[in-house]
């Protein structure tokens, strides 16, 4: 009997990275769609309102994620078939085994697309809602954030960590869940968790893409990202929507407000606030002073300033005097996000080199 010989394909070092950089990007894009028709679908519920499962928006949604979900799944498959090396994980009891990013990227997408036809059988049901907290929206909401979770950690590979996508990927991340969890919270009726939340998220997101990359720079980049998607909502959603209900025949609701809702609730101050850690975490780095009170100044000076920029709390009164604990609060939040970036950068480190078959 002859025996045939193993012919399963071998991938090499070179073209595996090769394979990682292009899926990594593939995966990001597919993340920016998904949170541009999400956002772009509020706008459109809130100032026109007619819904079908297959309007605009919602082809932005599915789209982004079935190409993340297509991205994870490829780049999963030809680890599978290659060599398995140094920082990969096994899944399915060892059958598939990829990068803990990519994974996690996947996951996230196939939930988004499952709860997304749970979202259709619900509106079919009951009929087409404007509520953002409805059961197959927070599915939808869980799903995507675990996919810019996934997304993120693609790009923190221990020493070859890739500064600019971390913090493009980090930023769409925070512009995609403060205003979401904001809304739900709202809709459940709890303020108290509204209460300086962009001061916490925001410094501990900005501490997380330094501690990942070692660049300061990364945490203005990750500011440039939030403040640029807000201002695309406020300055092209409008127009869009307005431009695509035309298309449709539909009007505008009387008394809608021109402004879309969710950005607004992303502070422009993050870019003054990116700009101070940047700024000041570079002098730390200079002067090879220790990193623990640098993150922790870090944190004490970015929280108030986006605590001031609040949509939520008007400053005034005595809500001046919430800016102390809220420093202090911001300070908490940096440290946790440089230890959750340094887990990160050992927990999915970069895989050892080796020559090619």
């Amino acid at each position: 009997m002859t025996t045939i010989p193993n012919s399963r394909p071998q991938i090499t070092s070179l073209e595996w990275r090769q394979f990682e950089r292009i899926g990594a990007w593939i995966v990001l894009l597919g993340v920016f769609a998904t949170l541009f028709g999400l956002s772009w679908d509020v706008d459109w519920h809130s100032k026109v309102g007619p819904d079908t499962f297959w309007t605009l928006p919602h082809i932005f949604v599915y789209s982004g994620a079935a190409l993340t979900g297509f991205a994870a799944l490829t780049v999963v498959l030809l680890c599978t078939f290659s060599p398995r090396q140094t920082g990969w994980i096994s899944i399915l009891s060892g059958r598939f085994h990829a990068p803990l990013g990519f994974i996690v990227a996947g996951f996230g997408a196939f939930g988004f697309l499952s709860f997304g036809l749970f979202d259709q059988w619900w509106h079919t049901i009951f009929g087409f809602d404007v509520s953002i907290s409805s059961p197959p929206h927070l599915g939808l909401i869980l799903s995507d954030i675990l996919s810019m979770v996934g997304c993120a950690l693609i790009f923190a590979r221990g020493q070859r960590t890739h500064t600019v996508g971390i913090s493009v990927a980090t930023g769409l991340a925070v512009a995609f869940t403060l205003p979401f969890v904001i809304a739900i919270f709202s809709d459940f009726g709890f303020v108290l968790p509204l209460l300086g939340l962009q001061a916490v998220l925001i410094p501990l997101a900005m501490l997380f893409v330094v501690s990942s990359s070692r660049q300061p720079i990364a945490a203005l980049l990750m500011a440039v990202t939030l403040v640029g998607f807000r201002w695309l909502a406020e300055q092209v959603f409008p127009s869009m929507t307005l431009a695509y209900a035309n298309s449709l025949g539909f009007s505008p609701r009387d008394g809608s407000s021109l402004s879309p809702a969710l950005p607004v609730l992303i502070p422009w101050l993050s870019l003054a606030a990116g700009v101070a850690v940047s700024a000041l975490l570079s002098f730390w780095k200079i002067r090879k002073l220790p990193i623990i009170w640098g993150v922790l100044i870090a944190g004490l000076i970015a929280a108030p300033t986006l605590y001031s920029d609040s949509s939520l709390i008007p400053m005034q009164g005595g809500s001046v005097l919430l800016l102390i604990p809220i420093a202090f609060v911001g300070a908490l939040s940096a440290w946790l996000g440089w230890q959750l970036g340094v887990v990160a950068r050992h927990a999915n480190p970069e895989p050892l080199a080796r020559a090619n078959p």
